[in-house]
């Protein structure tokens, strides 16, 4: 990850020390960037599996709140 990183701090650089960035910089960025948010997501599926099972819990929880309210004449 550390070498990622540095390879897109020199790109970067070299980027933005010159007036138009080169094609071939662009490029290299753009693999680097998508190596990072592999290597280094913002969010985890771990994350996104956990919120995904917590909405579900929440729907279900609503539906049986509606049933029980209906039930009562609430």
């Amino acid at each position: 990850m550390a070498l990622i990183a540095r390879r897109r701090v020199a790109i970067l650089a070299a980027r933005n020390g010159t007036a138009k960035p080169s094609v071939e910089i662009i490029a290299r960025l753009e693999q680097l960037n998508a190596r990072i948010k592999h290597h280094a997501p913002l969010v985890t599926q771990e994350q996104i599996n956990y919120l995904e099972a917590a909405v579900a819990t929440r729907e279900e929880l609503a539906a049986k709140r509606k049933a029980r309210g209906e039930r009562w004449g609430i």
